[in-house]
């Protein structure tokens, strides 16, 4: 059984570093046919799912994926900056227009990818006397586009001008024909399509709204409305044909958006027809996209799926869920029904548009999926994990589900060997829990990862010597001064320096007495001012603790306390001490290095042998050690994914996100930001970051940094509740030292 378990993980993590290495990029046809057997072997699948050229979607839904590729501009051998302009879906093709910015020239062109996995690209030179591409659409059924070229003053006319042009998928030209000077009145082209009867249909957009147009072939205006109460309309192709306006209602006394409204206009006689007006309910901030299905069924796409319902927005079917897929869009551009009921769309993630076909799913086969437990903090960056794990291994799906802190039944479940298989352990703790997670050192010994990682971010997902979590952020905790000669100091050496400036108005920005003391005077177990865990004693009757209930005392007046970057000036008359800061991002630093230019001194916290800066993150992942061994297999696996190069890029977009564990991402970060912006009074201010320095000082403190420790939760409750009775003046002096003593040096003689 060992033996087989063995060997599974193995070939799981063989097939996890040909992934991680690039991908095979020639497959056999046995490996192919081995993909689409129902039942497959695990190691079956992943082989075929590393395979760069090779795809396979699941079939947990009505739909399954037969082809989804990136849909990215091809840029020529000469440099120069890729600018898209449009995109075009039709039957068995996505197209994109770009533009490459060339000194002197820019070159507009056209890049298709079909469904086979062909890819070309098009010069819009091809067209004689092509100028400049303002916008581009399809035509409906014939794979076709439709183009709007602007004419700057050509010789025969002296102002510019609007040329339409029909071509086909080689660009040859089929039709054109050019506007009046001067038209229209206002605006520009904002989305552009020509239907399956030759009639092109337009939107244009100006600061005072939008306008939509219908021509015929030759340019005659056959409609034109103005909506200005709503917004942001989209063409949107119908099943038959024809072409609809997509646009949310916006209510005129409070500006909200309640819903969606889907029209049309008949250009024989000007009609407008509503086909669906959906009240406020399904679609609103979440809403993608949707078309007709046909004409009493509506096709829509939100952020969790792709769905089939009545006109009003009744009765939901889900046909593709998203993240069961692998995939997260931030928009969908097109999305249409095929004759024999098949859907394709454009969608946008995080690594751009993508051109994805589905069709009804033939025959279900074998999925893996597994559970985990997250927070809901942390919910936004895993869900760009989950669905790139799965955009990778479309056959292993990580079911995310949310939870409250400190969920019982979560952790009855786990006490009793059950529940997820992936724990955000921030919703149970995490060191004091040890017998319940599975060791994860296999995670890290891919080859070549580890040298890729910051390790001592990871620490934080150790327990003694051994890895139970991983970490995917990281940010600093430190101290500042500006007015002070000590480089360094330890717990001593910061009382001190306090006694020696009796004229402070404050000491410090912590918030309250009592995060004064466990900021400045606990830093886990082994460094902390007054408990000894291997002697079994205590410090709490001594004159530096009493010492320190004094000052802490002191702190309880919130008047003059300063926050933020306002306390520059504090620090540097030295009518502040120094100022704990939390440099999330590298912007923060850059902040204080404006404001207190070469004075600035990083000099960390207080510790037992000198100053420390601390290296923060969140609790981390852990796998449940009883959980089937397969689970566990496909949880190592995703764990190792998110350490990845894009998977940490896309978890960085995330606002929850801070200091990537990568080394490569991390110094991507230090450089991403050119200034910074600060408050003075009610003015918001910009200052020049000096880049090199903030990255300098920022990779100083990194270097410098240790991981964060904490006390056991049952000892750090202890002194939190005695601290807390006297500052609210519930006991004395004398009582909170007695009380804190006699409960702590008990504690510590249970432990051994």
């Amino acid at each position: 059984m060992f033996h087989n378990a063995k060997k599974q993980f193995i070939c799981l993590f063989l097939a996890a570093l040909l992934l991680l290495c690039g991908g095979c990029q020639n497959t056999s046809q046995g490996e192919k046919d081995s993909a689409g057997k129902e039942g497959a072997g695990a190691q079956e699948s992943f082989d075929a799912q590393t395979a760069g050229e090779i795809w396979q979607d699941n079939t947990l839904d009505l739909y399954t994926g037969q082809f989804n590729r990136p849909l990215k501009p091809i840029q020529s051998e000469e440099d120069g900056e890729i600018r898209t302009l449009d995109y075009a879906l039709e039957a068995s093709r996505a197209a994109v227009f770009v533009r490459q910015l060339i000194p002197g020239e820019s070159q507009d062109s056209l890049n298709i990818v079909t469904r086979d996995g062909e890819t070309n690209s098009l010069s819009l030179n091809l067209i004689e006397d092509f100028s400049l591409l303002e916008c581009a659409g399809k035509i409906c059924r014939s794979g076709g586009y439709v183009l709007i070229d602007w004419q700057s003053g050509r010789e025969e006319k002296e102002s510019s001008f609007y040329r339409f042009l029909t071509v086909d998928e080689n660009l040859k030209v089929t039709g054109s024909f050019e506007m009046e000077e001067g038209w229209p009145e206002e605006g520009s082209p904002r989305g552009v399509m020509a239907d399956s009867l030759g009639n092109i249909h337009l939107v244009t957009m100006s600061l005072s709204g939008w306008k939509y147009y219908v021509l015929d072939s030759q340019g005659e205006i056959l409609a034109e409305v103005t909506e200005p109460s709503y917004d942001d309309p989209k063409l949107v192709l119908l099943y038959d044909g024809s072409i609809a306006l997509y646009s949310r209602i916006q209510e005129e006394d409070t500006g909200q958006f309640r819903g969606g409204l889907l029209w049309k206009i008949d250009p024989a006689n000007g009609r407008k027809e509503i086909l669906a007006n959906v009240p406020d309910g399904i679609w609103v901030w979440d809403m993608l996209y949707f078309t007709l299905w046909d004409q009493d069924t509506l096709l829509y796409a939100d952020t969790e799926g792709l769905y089939r319902c009545d006109l009003t927005g009744g009765n939901p079917e889900l046909l593709y869920e998203w993240l069961r897929h692998g995939i997260q869009p931030q928009s969908i551009e097109d999305l249409q029904v095929g004759e024999d009921q098949s859907i394709s769309l454009l969608y946008k993630d995080v690594d751009g548009m993508n051109y994805l076909y589905l069709e009804p799913t033939a025959e279900q086969r074998e999925i893996h999926e597994i559970t985990m437990a997250v927070s809901s903090g942390q919910m936004g960056k895993y869900k760009a994990y989950a669905a790139r794990f799965t955009k990778m291994y479309p056959n292993y799906v990580i079911r995310l589900e949310e939870t409250e802190y400190n969920d019982t039944r979560l952790m009855t479940e786990l006490i009793a060997g059950k529940g997820p298989v992936l724990i955000d352990t921030f919703l149970t703790g995490f060191a004091q829990h040890e017998e319940l997670w599975e060791p994860l050192d296999q995670v890290l010994e891919q080859d070549g990862l580890s040298d890729e990682l910051i390790l001592k971010a990871l620490e934080r997902g150790k327990i003694g010597e051994t890895l139970y979590g991983i970490v995917d952020d990281w940010y600093i905790e430190t101290v500042i001064t500006a007015s002070v000669d000590r480089d360094d100091w330890d717990y001593d050496g910061f009382l001190e320096e306090i006694a020696a400036r009796p004229q402070l108005d404050n000491i410090c920005n912590a918030m309250d007495s009592v995060s004064f003391i466990s900021s400045f005077f606990i830093h886990g177990l082994d460094d902390n001012y007054m408990v000894d865990p291997g002697e079994g004693v205590t410090c709490f009757d001594s004159d530096g603790f009493r010492r320190i209930l004094h000052y802490a005392r002191e702190l309880d007046n919130g008047d003059n306390r300063i926050y933020g970057l306002e306390a520059a000036g504090a620090l540097k008359d030295g009518s502040m001490l120094c100022y704990e800061v939390t440099l999330l991002n590298p912007e923060e630093l850059g902040q204080w290095q404006t404001q207190l230019e070469d004075s600035l001194k990083l000099i960390g916290y207080p510790g037992k042998d000198g100053a420390h800066h601390y290296i923060v993150s969140f609790e981390p992942v852990a796998v449940r050690a009883k959980a089937p061994e397969e689970d566990k297999q496909i949880a190592k696996l995703f764990l190792q994914s998110i350490l990845t190069y894009d998977s940490q890029c896309a978890g960085a977009l995330d606002t929850g996100f801070h200091m990537s564990v990568r080394k490569d991402v991390f110094e991507e970060q230090l450089m991403e930001m050119p200034f910074t912006s600060f408050y003075e009074g009610f003015d918001i201010l910009k200052a020049a970051i000096d880049r090199e320095r903030m990255k300098e000082d920022y990779m100083a403190l990194l270097e410098q940094a240790v991981p964060d420790s904490y006390l056991p939760r049952e000892l750090l409750d202890i002194i939190m509740e005695e601290l807390e009775n006297y500052f609210s003046g519930a006991i004395t002096e004398e009582q909170v030292i007695d009380h804190l003593k006699n409960r702590v040096e008990l504690y510590l003689m249970e432990q051994k």
